[in-house]
């Protein structure tokens, strides 16, 4: 006992504590047992791909801890409600949600809001780079942009370290969202491109975005779309469009082997996530899986990812190294639930198109309930159903997801109201869009308009954000 008692005095109580984060809250007509989820972070990165069971509703309430090590975006949800928190080591938050109503008291209560306060920090940023690129001073837009948003959150008069975090996640989305439009109209392939970006003044514009916000930079490391840009800086390097970082090179070889141009801390998130990406998704066989995980292994022993990944490939895995996704298919309408989900196998788009759709033009979505990008657009989804109605044409959401996301999916098609139908196709499906939109890799959101007599006449269209330039894009087509 005497032991324990100078243990005590050396170690307060509230430093043996200081890791766990308090989340309490009260959410009005929430049946008791509903399981709350949580995305929390993976080794330190954010994570949106896996989510655990942090407990239940009860009495319309709920008292959570969980650890949180260092500065960590964290997103819990149920089929009540959805909040995107910024947690710090040692903080307490209470959300009190009364129909479509939030209010957060607690630490950086003011910040939390702003996080969960429509239309959102993404979809601004989409909109707000629309008219950026109609400008020749893309940099000088970037920066501004990235100031003014800056500025709001200063002025919300938070703990300056949340402050710090809040404004790097700014700056990381839209570095991503601009250098994604840079990447996009320097491909020749691309129908919506001005003509104004070639490679190499892609390339000399992308550099100097990144002479701004360079991703591998330690303060990007909490932001929500760190994978994101990684791979695309890697990407960007291997394309030979800004000058190569010296390589990282480690024991054995990631894959694919452009992950070597970003730090080696990085190339733990970069791994782990291609392994979940492609266990969600089917994608590749098991030897490759292994060989990505045995590098995870050679160089981060003590990688979260591991133990996550080894046991879905066990989970994913029959004895002949598939895993088979019966093919799901639904129909939303705008009501409190979608119809049933039934099993409905294609072996492509096109053999889709024809059998659901036979004599009416179709609007394909190709997305996933991971793609924040595709998410942004939905909410032009309104106008987007009304023209599609006007000119009587069919709406059919092409999800990327996997079996195992077939909660969310369903959720998502709620949540979004994505009137239309959905379909959720196995591996031999993906890969067929591929040879149909002949390319190695589909990049999303991506939307394909068919004919009435089921050939595809657009294998890229403007997003529902541009308004007028979708809607003209699909009225010639269909002349």
């Amino acid at each position: 006992m005497k032991w324990l008692l100078l243990l005590l005095l050396f170690f307060p109580l509230k430093n043996i504590y200081a890791q766990q984060v308090t989340l309490t809250g009260h959410i009005s007509q929430c049946a008791d047992s509903t399981v709350i989820w949580g995305y929390l972070p993976i080794d330190g990165f954010c994570n949106v791909y896996r989510k655990t069971n942090l407990g239940t509703i009860h009495h319309e309430q709920f008292h959570i801890k969980v650890d949180i090590h260092t500065p960590s975006f964290v997103t819990i949800e149920n089929k009540c409600f959805k909040s995107n928190l910024l947690l710090f080591p040692g903080d307490s938050v209470n959300i009190d949600i009364q129909d479509t109503l939030k209010i957060y008291t607690g630490s950086n209560a003011k910040g939390q809001k702003y996080l969960n306060t429509p239309p959102g920090i993404m979809a601004v940023i989409t909109d707000s780079l629309n008219v950026i690129f109609k400008q020749d001073t893309v940099i000088d837009g970037v920066i501004r942009l990235v100031n003014t948003l800056s500025k709001r959150v200063e002025e919300l008069d938070q703990a300056a370290a949340f402050s710090n975090v809040m404004e790097a996640d700014i700056a990381a989305m839209v570095t991503f969202f601009a250098i994604n439009r840079l990447l996009l109209e320097s491909d020749s392939s691309y129908p919506m491109r001005t003509g104004k970006w070639d490679k190499a003044r892609a390339g000399a514009m992308i550099k100097k975005i990144y002479a701004s916000y360079d991703p591998f930079q330690e303060k990007y490391m909490p932001t929500r779309l760190l994978n994101n840009l990684l791979t695309q800086k890697c990407s960007v390097i291997n394309r030979h469009m800004i000058p190569a970082t010296k390589k990282v090179v480690l024991k054995g070889s990631p894959d694919p082997a452009y992950y070597m141009y970003a730090p080696a801390k990085y190339q733990d998130l970069l791994c782990g996530v291609n392994i979940l990406v492609s266990l969600d998704h089917s994608l590749g066989d098991r030897n490759s899986i292994n060989n990505t995980l045995d590098y995870l292994r050679n160089n981060f022993p003590a990688s979260q990812f591991i133990p996550i990944a080894t046991s879905e490939l066990h989970t994913k895995f029959g004895k002949d190294n598939t895993y088979e996704q019966e093919n799901k298919w639904t129909h939303y309408e705008g009501a409190d639930t979608a119809g049933s989900i039934q099993t409905m196998s294609y072996k492509n788009i096109e053999e889709l198109v024809m059998g659901a759709f036979h004599g009416k033009p179709v609007f394909v979505d190709l997305w996933a309930t991971w793609c924040a990008p595709c998410r942004a657009e939905f909410k032009y989804e309104n106008s987007l159903h009304d023209f599609l109605q006007l000119h009587q044409i069919e709406a059919l959401y092409v999800t990327f997801d996997s079996g195992s996301n077939l909660d969310a999916w369903g959720k998502f098609i709620r949540d979004y109201r994505l009137r239309g139908y959905h379909y959720m196709p196995a591996k031999a499906f993906i890969e067929s869009l591929g040879k149909t939109l002949s390319t190695e890799a589909i990049t999303i959101p991506r939307y394909l308009l068919f004919n009435s007599k089921g050939q595809l006449v657009l294998k890229e269209m403007a997003p529902p954000s541009s308004g007028q330039q979708l809607y003209g894009q699909i009225t010639k087509a269909l002349e």
